[in-house]
């Protein structure tokens, strides 16, 4: 007998036993779009101020091409807040989870994916956009191709003062750790991006196992413990911790960039041996 379904719309089929994962303020499914043929991902939102502000900034993002389509919008049952949106693929967090084989993944292709993630902030960010959740699992990785989403959480810089902590613990910026009321930018998002690269490098964070004020702490402290990195990675630290730097997207990039270029190699290069990674760990 075939597993129950709900269908939205006369046209996309949610499944149950397709859920994916959840966070504060959504569940994920797997969705099947009836007339396209073709997966799609539904999210169900506890309220309709947060679906709201994610169809909203995905519209308004729609032009940077990093970001996932949407189909439909709306309520089902009359009481269920839903987005449909684009299935992008799998995300750097699955994917990492994923490598029990151990696919070795050198510097240079780990250079690549910061490289794109910091490409793919500074487009949001040139249209006064800061996501606010940035982290391994909001990245997604689909036809050579590097998005961004769940933008739940994100906000526009000129309302981005004095508002209230959200985001991940182990991903969000030192000043997002601050309980009281803040003013966001984009340097919080840059930050993240910092740590989803050491999570790449590492497989994990030197905080994975500890609570909210220990995580906070051996953040500020975590310039001590890099010497155990390359010249290169502290180098990029110092970039991305720089809050006063006005072209910190730029000079983030051209310090990889120039990196590959005196050691023979490209971006272009370390992108074909990241996605033969990728392709190697997708084929389990």
């Amino acid at each position: 007998m075939e597993d129950s379904y709900e269908i939205i719309n006369n046209r996309f089929k949610i499944f149950k036993k397709w859920f994916i994962g959840s966070g504060g303020f959504s569940r994920v499914f797997m969705g099947y779009d009836t007339e396209q043929s073709k997966y799609v991902i539904i999210k169900v939102y506890n309220t309709q101020k947060t679906l709201k502000n994610e169809i909203e900034m995905l519209e308004y993002l729609q032009c940077t091409g990093i970001v996932p389509q949407i189909y439909a919008n709306g309520k089902f049952n009359n009481t269920k807040n839903f987005v449909i949106m684009e299935n992008l693929g799998i995300s750097l967090h699955k994917i990492i989870q994923k490598n029990n084989k151990n696919e070795k993944l050198g510097l240079g292709p780990c250079l690549y994916f910061m490289y794109e993630l910091i490409h793919c902030n500074k487009k949001i960010h040139n249209l006064g956009i800061i996501h606010r959740d940035v982290k391994p699992s909001n990245v997604v990785i689909h036809d050579k191709s590097i998005y961004l989403i769940d933008f739940g959480l994100a906000i526009r810089k000129e309302h981005a003062e004095n508002v209230k902590t959200v985001g991940t613990n182990h991903y969000m910026s030192i000043n997002s750790h601050n309980i009281e009321p803040k003013n966001y930018d984009e340097y919080d998002d840059i930050e993240s991006c910092f740590y989803t690269l050491i999570y790449l490098l590492k497989g994990r964070l030197p905080w994975t196992n500890q609570k909210d004020k220990e995580i906070e702490n051996s953040k500020k402290h975590l310039k001590t413990k890099m010497t155990k990195f390359s010249k290169l990675i502290q180098q990029i630290m110092q970039l991305c911790f720089n809050k006063n730097d006005k072209d910190i997207h730029t000079n983030i990039m051209k310090i990889i960039e120039d990196y590959l270029l005196n050691r023979n190699s490209s971006i272009q290069n370390e992108k074909e041996k990241f996605f033969l990674f990728v392709d190697a760990v997708n084929s389990y």
